[in-house]
């Protein structure tokens, strides 16, 4: 795991602790949705650059991890695609050209 990666996989595990959710897809959407509430708060709104990015890495790998079993091969430019494309066609690109 690179060091960039890091804290926010420590944040995102621990909020499941002090939320008393699970790691299962079910409990995993409810914390990324209680993320993505966190971020607007912050002043990043769902046009935001942020917060595509962020709704991406955190409801897009659930999608993929869902549909195929897996997480994105290459994060960067599934969150990347996800952006620029939408998060339901970042999706599907990804399922149907796994990096």
């Amino acid at each position: 795991m690179g060091s960039l990666r890091w804290p926010s996989t420590f944040v995102h595990d621990v909020h499941h602790c002090l939320l008393g959710l699970s790691f299962d897809l079910v409990d995993e959407l409810e914390l990324a949705i209680w993320h993505l509430d966190q971020l607007e708060r912050s002043g990043y709104g769902r046009n935001s650059l942020p917060w595509k990015l962020f709704h991406a890495d955190l409801i897009g790998q659930i999608q993929i991890n869902a549909l195929a079993n897996r997480f994105p091969g290459d994060q960067r430019s599934f969150g990347i695609n996800c952006a620029v494309m939408g998060l339901e066609r970042g999706v599907l690109h990804e399922l149907r050209n796994p990096s």
